[in-house]
């Protein structure tokens, strides 16, 4: 969910990170990534301002936000979270910006159309409205600062580095075809209705949503639902854990460096087959890292996902179920298909959930770290302090599981939670704990519950 500043290496390290599947028009439900020509822009509110200093004028500002199933305002104090009239304070967000114009051509060439200028916010507005640039940059602005204090104040010893924001970039994609004449036409499309993080630009952007998602009824824009910015700034807060991956190729690159030729993947992609990697497993943890990571940093009702299509129940923590009412567990059914040598290219809505999709193997290590955290501690800090020590004995190990198999990582992994979470606690493996281990993941073989399950 998941945008921000994209350069000319925009394809190389979207394939992994965070970059939904591209899907078509439904009438059946809402998808969470569109390829439209109906993208709706938002634009700058204030274009001049009587004034190059906050000094004798107020610093708070509303807040327009979707919380609780309904639309809000909160009105915050911004004075840390400038310089002068940008919305920066080159310590959490180095720059937040717009305009930006990319176009990629269908041989993956990406061009800069006009380069992104810097947000500023007038101190003599009244107000900014919901779809402006300013109104959507101050919602996100806030609730990433609001993470990064939380964040910094449990872990000290992770360095945390500023992020770069972009609002409404446009993103467009044409292809070159010729005519039955021979002349050759351009067909273009925009990028629209997404929100993610690029960790190679240490980035977040937020793309515009548009018209074919708000008739399907998207009513809510993804920078007014705080647990999205925070899910993004979750990612990076993971780049910063999981950090040093080697690149291995110079062709399309994932997140953690895995490398495919393009030409294997659209053959692939035609045969409907696919390998999954400890890759595919690494980014479905960082997936579920980002969602805790904002569940933990966010107070209880600005995490909640109440009434966003697409995001409703499914990727809410506290939910054990999905959208479709089935369990949030390692179960057979969700790893037979995830660790399927062949893709489920069904077409579906976002409310019906593909085990394939990092963001749903993500959304149950979510659900059921919290859930077993919970039998050990109530306190939301020291759940976010376990998941974290986790992550780093997650990189200090990876060259352990070199020539693991995907299957191996995961269920290795998962026990190293479970344990890790059990010394940290001063917890055994009572009979309540295996209750729980085998409701989280049926079939993992621990043996001090495998004499309990006996008996």
């Amino acid at each position: 969910m998941t945008q921000f500043m994209v350069y000319l290496f925009f394809l190389i390290f979207l394939a992994g990170c965070g970059q939904p599947e591209t899907t078509v028009k439904s009438n059946e439900g809402i998808f969470p990534t569109t390829y439209t020509n109906t993208p709706l822009f938002l634009k700058v509110q204030n274009t001049t301002c009587r004034t190059n200093s906050f000094r004798g004028f107020k610093t708070k500002f509303n807040l327009h936000l979707f919380m609780e199933g309904e639309k809000q305002n909160q009105t915050h104090d911004f004075s840390p979270m400038l310089q002068e009239l940008f919305l920066r304070d080159g310590v959490v967000i180095s720059d937040s910006l717009t305009g930006e114009k990319i176009e990629i051509m269908d041989n993956n060439k990406a061009y800069l159309r006009t380069s992104p200028t810097s947000i500023k916010i007038c101190p003599d507005e009244d107000g900014y409205a919901p779809d402006s640039v300013e109104g959507a940059a101050l919602n996100t602005t806030y609730f990433i600062n609001k993470s990064n204090l939380r964040f910094t104040s449990i872990v000290t010893d992770v360095t945390v580095l500023p992020i770069t924001l972009s609002i409404s970039p446009s993103i467009m994609r044409s292809k070159l075809e010729k005519n039955f004449s021979g002349e050759t036409t351009k067909t273009s499309t925009f990028m629209t209705d997404n929100a993610f993080y690029m960790p190679a630009r240490k980035s977040i952007t937020f793309l515009p949503h548009s018209l074919d998602m708000r008739e399907l009824g998207m009513k809510t824009s993804y920078w007014e639902i705080p647990f999205v910015a925070s899910h993004e700034y979750g990612h990076h807060l993971f780049e910063m854990i999981y950090k040093d991956t080697k690149a291995i190729g110079p062709d399309m690159l994932d997140c953690f460096g895995h490398s495919q030729s393009r030409n294997d993947k659209r053959l692939n992609k035609m045969l409907g087959q696919r390998k999954v990697r400890i890759d595919d497993v690494l980014n479905s943890y960082n997936e579920g890292f980002a969602d805790l990571m904002a569940w933990y940093t966010l107070d209880p009702k600005e995490r909640k996902v109440k009434g966003v299509k697409c995001l409703e129940v499914s990727r809410d923590v506290s939910s054990p179920r999905f959208f479709n009412g089935k369990l949030k567990a390692f179960n057979k059914e969700a790893l037979q298909s995830f660790f399927s040598n062949y893709s489920d290219n069904s077409l579906r809505s976002c409310e019906e959930h593909r085990y394939q999709d990092t963001h749903i193997l993500g959304a149950i290590f979510a659900h059921n770290a919290d859930f077993f955290l919970s039998e050990l501690t109530s306190s939301d800090d020291d759940k976010l302090a376990a998941v974290v020590a986790w992550t780093k004995e997650l990189k200090a190990e990876r060259k352990k599981y070199l020539l693991a198999s995907a299957e191996t990582f995961l269920e290795e992994t998962v026990k190293l939670f479970i344990e890790m979470g059990l010394q940290r606690f001063a917890r055994d493996y009572d009979a309540e704990i295996c209750k729980k281990i085998y409701r989280i993941y049926p079939d993992l073989n621990i043996k001090e519950c495998s004499v309990k399950k006996d008996l």
